[in-house]
Protein backbone atom coordinates (compact mmCIF):
# COMPACT_ATOMS: atom_id res chain seq x y z
CA UNK A 1 0.00 0.00 0.00
CA UNK A 2 1.43 3.33 -1.12
CA UNK A 3 2.09 5.91 1.91
CA UNK A 4 1.64 4.01 4.54
CA UNK A 5 5.32 4.00 5.52
CA UNK A 6 5.64 -0.13 5.52
CA UNK A 7 9.02 -1.43 4.81
CA UNK A 8 8.84 -3.54 2.00
CA UNK A 9 12.52 -2.87 1.60
CA UNK A 10 14.00 -3.66 4.55
CA UNK A 11 15.33 -0.38 4.89
CA UNK A 12 13.56 1.20 7.72
CA UNK A 13 12.22 5.10 7.91
CA UNK A 14 13.65 7.56 5.39
CA UNK A 15 13.65 11.32 5.09
CA UNK A 16 14.86 13.56 2.44
CA UNK A 17 15.23 17.32 2.32
CA UNK A 18 16.73 19.49 -0.93
CA UNK A 19 16.80 23.16 -0.64
CA UNK A 20 18.93 25.61 -2.93
CA UNK A 21 18.96 29.50 -2.84
CA UNK A 22 18.59 32.23 -1.15
CA UNK A 23 16.07 33.27 1.74
CA UNK A 24 13.66 34.67 -0.64
CA UNK A 25 14.64 32.96 -3.97
CA UNK A 26 14.23 28.83 -3.26
CA UNK A 27 13.56 25.90 -4.56
CA UNK A 28 13.06 23.09 -1.92
CA UNK A 29 11.93 19.32 -2.20
CA UNK A 30 11.21 17.45 1.16
CA UNK A 31 10.33 14.03 1.66
CA UNK A 32 8.39 12.64 5.01
CA UNK A 33 8.74 9.29 6.35
CA UNK A 34 4.75 9.16 5.59
CA UNK A 35 5.75 8.97 1.98
CA UNK A 36 4.73 12.97 1.48
CA UNK A 37 6.55 14.87 -1.19
CA UNK A 38 6.44 18.81 -0.45
CA UNK A 39 7.61 21.21 -3.13
CA UNK A 40 8.18 24.66 -2.69
CA UNK A 41 9.24 27.26 -5.18
CA UNK A 42 9.74 30.72 -4.06
CA UNK A 43 10.69 33.47 -6.96
CA UNK A 44 9.48 36.79 -5.31
CA UNK A 45 6.58 38.02 -5.74
CA UNK A 46 5.11 34.15 -5.81
CA UNK A 47 5.25 31.56 -3.91
CA UNK A 48 4.30 27.94 -5.43
CA UNK A 49 3.66 24.83 -2.54
CA UNK A 50 2.42 21.33 -3.42
CA UNK A 51 2.27 18.11 -1.90
CA UNK A 52 1.81 14.36 -3.31
CA UNK A 53 1.68 11.25 -1.57
CA UNK A 54 4.25 9.03 -2.91
CA UNK A 55 4.19 4.88 -3.40
CA UNK A 56 6.34 2.17 -1.97
CA UNK A 57 8.22 2.12 -5.16
CA UNK A 58 8.44 5.77 -6.08
CA UNK A 59 10.31 6.40 -2.27
CA UNK A 60 12.59 3.05 -3.26
CA UNK A 61 13.88 5.04 -6.12
CA UNK A 62 14.58 7.79 -3.83
CA UNK A 63 16.65 5.21 -1.41
CA UNK A 64 18.35 4.45 -4.52
CA UNK A 65 19.68 7.42 -5.50
CA UNK A 66 20.92 8.04 -2.30
CA UNK A 67 22.29 5.10 -2.05
CA UNK A 68 23.88 4.94 -4.94
CA UNK A 69 25.37 8.25 -4.98
CA UNK A 70 27.95 7.87 -1.86
CA UNK A 71 26.51 11.11 0.07
CA UNK A 72 25.90 9.01 3.25
CA UNK A 73 29.91 8.55 3.45
CA UNK A 74 30.32 12.34 2.85
CA UNK A 75 31.75 15.19 5.28
CA UNK A 76 31.37 18.69 4.44
CA UNK A 77 33.88 20.43 6.98
CA UNK A 78 36.01 21.56 3.85
CA UNK A 79 33.34 22.64 1.68
CA UNK A 80 32.49 25.96 1.08
CA UNK A 81 30.47 27.99 3.30
CA UNK A 82 27.40 29.91 1.78
CA UNK A 83 28.00 33.84 2.71
CA UNK A 84 25.08 35.82 4.13
CA UNK A 85 22.73 36.60 1.00
CA UNK A 86 24.58 34.26 -1.70
CA UNK A 87 22.81 31.05 -3.09
CA UNK A 88 23.76 27.57 -0.81
CA UNK A 89 22.35 24.06 -1.35
CA UNK A 90 21.15 21.98 1.61
CA UNK A 91 20.88 18.30 1.95
CA UNK A 92 19.49 16.75 5.03
CA UNK A 93 19.22 12.96 4.73
CA UNK A 94 17.95 9.84 7.51
CA UNK A 95 18.24 6.78 6.13
CA UNK A 96 18.88 3.71 8.61
CA UNK A 97 20.89 4.41 11.49
CA UNK A 98 22.56 7.59 9.30
CA UNK A 99 21.32 11.43 9.45
CA UNK A 100 23.17 13.44 7.49
CA UNK A 101 23.10 17.28 7.29
CA UNK A 102 25.05 19.28 4.21
CA UNK A 103 24.98 22.64 3.97
CA UNK A 104 27.42 24.61 0.77
CA UNK A 105 27.82 27.38 -1.19
CA UNK A 106 25.69 26.60 -4.37
CA UNK A 107 27.57 25.09 -7.18
CA UNK A 108 27.18 25.92 -10.45
CA UNK A 109 30.06 24.20 -12.64
CA UNK A 110 32.54 21.34 -12.01
CA UNK A 111 34.74 23.86 -12.86
CA UNK A 112 34.07 25.03 -9.06
CA UNK A 113 34.47 22.16 -7.59
CA UNK A 114 37.72 21.48 -8.58
CA UNK A 115 38.72 24.54 -7.04
CA UNK A 116 37.85 23.45 -3.49
CA UNK A 117 39.52 21.63 -0.62
CA UNK A 118 37.79 18.82 -0.88
CA UNK A 119 36.85 18.44 -4.83
CA UNK A 120 36.31 14.41 -4.53
CA UNK A 121 33.57 15.19 -1.60
CA UNK A 122 31.94 17.73 -3.06
CA UNK A 123 31.49 16.26 -6.62
CA UNK A 124 29.84 13.70 -5.10
CA UNK A 125 27.31 15.73 -3.40
CA UNK A 126 26.72 18.15 -6.32
CA UNK A 127 25.82 14.76 -8.58
CA UNK A 128 23.32 13.55 -5.87
CA UNK A 129 21.80 16.47 -5.64
CA UNK A 130 21.02 17.05 -9.36
CA UNK A 131 20.17 13.48 -8.82
CA UNK A 132 17.73 14.10 -6.41
CA UNK A 133 16.15 17.65 -7.66
CA UNK A 134 15.63 15.87 -11.53
CA UNK A 135 13.74 13.00 -9.53
CA UNK A 136 11.70 15.01 -7.74
CA UNK A 137 11.17 17.93 -10.26
CA UNK A 138 10.21 15.57 -12.66
CA UNK A 139 7.73 14.14 -10.22
CA UNK A 140 6.03 17.09 -9.43
CA UNK A 141 6.31 18.06 -13.05
CA UNK A 142 4.28 15.11 -13.97
CA UNK A 143 1.71 15.08 -10.66
CA UNK A 144 1.10 18.65 -11.07
CA UNK A 145 1.81 19.75 -14.68
CA UNK A 146 4.36 22.51 -13.21
CA UNK A 147 7.81 22.87 -14.36
CA UNK A 148 9.98 23.34 -11.12
CA UNK A 149 13.24 25.93 -11.94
Amino acid sequence: MSGDNSDTDGEGEFYLRYYQGTQSNFIEFELTPSYTLRYANSSPPSLIRRSCTLSDTTVSEFKRIVRESGVLELDDSRWPRPHPGTTRAELEIKHRQVHISFDSEFITSGGMIGKTMDPEGLGIFFDGCTEVKGFAGSLIRGHFNKRPI
